[in-house]
């Protein structure tokens, strides 16, 4: 008597696979929304500045260049002659009003865009209140609130009150969100938009409000944090990355 085979079923899923369903779902999306590439040149800049300033070149560079900038002469200071210029730069980048002229001229001009524009105010929108989360939560004095640059407050003691504090500058990490957001929108014109980004950044250097690291970090955070908030909200815009799922789930594809 000849045994008829038995009809194969599906293969139960091994003890070591990875769980399906939502979690990992989630999980492969904030993955693949990180920034790619990742723009190692401007992240290992801003980390050195950050580290040298927190080892004394923060106050060195208060004293020796944004206090002379500030220092009344017979021709006036420096940042008194020039704060139109930097008022300009901080309102208009520091602050996003250039960012939302050109989002409303977007979206009259080219309604089919809404969703990306949306997604890129949001990226600045989140960006800029976490920097200033962070801000409050570090609690560092400013430049012109302290004797050291190492002065800060009791932890989280500023999440409420916020007298004074400047680390990361909330407005060079606005700033940079938004330079890379509109770049993001209008390719043809990153160049631009990054020189707008840095000077509004610089302006808070030259009128003596942060300390270089502040800066430095602030302007990281804003660059990478806009990126994977944007990638986030448009899941598809990370070309980069749009393959690929989490170090394990690529693992697991390679065999």
């Amino acid at each position: 008597m000849v045994s008829r085979p038995r009809p194969v079923g599906p293969a139960a899923p091994a003890a070591s696979d990875p769980p399906c369903g939502g979690q990992q779902a989630w999980v492969a999306r904030v993955w693949r929304a990180l920034p790619r590439p990742v723009p190692w040149a401007w992240v290992i800049s801003g980390l050195v500045l950050t580290g040298v300033g927190f080892a004394g070149l923060d106050r060195w560079f208060y004293e020796q260049v944004s206090l002379r900038l500030n220092t009344e002469g017979i021709d006036r200071d420096f940042y008194h002659v020039s704060r139109l210029f930097w008022d300009v730069c901080r309102g208009a980048f520091g602050y996003g009003l250039a960012g939302i002229a050109i989002g409303i001229s977007l979206l009259i001009l080219d309604s089919g865009r809404s969703r990306a524009v949306l997604a890129g105010f949001l990226a600045v929108l989140l960006t800029a209140l976490s920097a200033n989360v962070v801000q409050r939560a570090v609690g560092r004095a400013r430049p012109n609130r302290a004797e050291s640059h190492l002065t800060f407050a009791r932890p989280l003691a500023e999440l409420v009150s916020r007298k004074g504090i400047s680390f990361p500058s909330g407005e060079a990490a606005t700033a940079m969100a938004l330079a890379w957001v509109l770049g993001r929108l209008l390719p043809r014109w990153k160049g631009a938009f990054y020189a707008a980004g840095a000077l509004a950044a610089s302006a808070r250097l030259v009128s003596g409000a942060h300390y270089l690291s502040d800066v430095a970090a602030g302007s990281v955070l804003g660059r990478l944090l806009s990126a994977w908030i944007f990638n986030l909200i448009r899941p598809g815009s990370n070309d980069a990355g749009r393959h690929r799922g989490p170090p394990a789930q690529i693992a697991n594809e390679g065999g």
